[in-house]
């Protein structure tokens, strides 16, 4: 396998030129050229474990969700990988297990993640507080945690329910149905079409919708 040592015989630079070049420092144009050409004729490829040990870092994102199913959930992580991956990022995820609280964090923690995007759960609560206490960087995704300090990323609930019940008033249709809203849920309630303040009273209907 190659090494930064065959790059600097082959190209006659020293190895602090090739470390620049490596660690997208800046180069003259006819050394990066000349690098170049070496990597294509010697088949060199960077070894990502290594330069994670000389710059302290994992290069990877952590990902915990409750679950593997959620569309939505799911989405998210495509995206990230989408953006992630040409920037020599990776993404390991992790599911929440009802019967075994905190793993999905600590799974990701002794990978060695530089940070982590959660969707947190009532298990992991305590879990994610002490991996934020110990200075990993925590994004809280698509809801809260009491207990949990760090930034949410969270969409905006009630001004999606506004809108939605503004498309369909704007044309024309005045029995809606919310469609597996619950009560109880915050999330749900806040996400409910708010367009009158009938609408905010959910009146009782056969099957699983909320009637408006």
């Amino acid at each position: 396998m190659a090494t930064y040592k065959d790059i600097a015989q082959l190209t006659g630079l020293s190895l602090a030129t090739i470390s620049k070049y490596f660690n997208g420092l800046p180069v003259r144009d006819r050394n990066r050229a000349a690098i170049d050409a070496a990597v294509a004729e010697l088949g060199y490829r960077v070894n990502p474990a290594a330069r994670s040990l000389r710059r302290g870092r994992s290069q990877s994102l952590g990902v915990v969700l409750p679950a593997l199913d959620n569309a939505f959930h799911m989405s998210v992580v495509a995206e990230l990988e989408r953006i992630l991956r040409p920037e020599g990022i990776g993404l390991l995820v992790s599911a929440s297990r009802p019967e075994e609280p905190g793993a999905a964090v600590e799974f990701l923690r002794d990978k060695g993640v530089d940070a982590v995007i959660a969707v947190p759960s009532a298990g992991e609560a305590e879990a994610l507080s002490e991996l934020a206490a110990d200075g990993v960087v925590l994004v809280l995704l698509d809801r809260e945690q009491d207990g949990v300090e760090a930034p949410v990323v969270e969409l905006d609930n009630r001004a999606a329910g506004r809108m939605a019940a503004r498309l369909l008033l704007d044309h024309g249709h005045r029995d809606v149905a919310v469609l597996g809203a619950r009560t109880t849920c915050p999330r749900c309630v806040a996400a409910r079409p708010a367009s009158s303040p009938s609408a905010r009273a959910p009146v009782p209907r056969s099957g699983s919708g909320t009637r408006r």
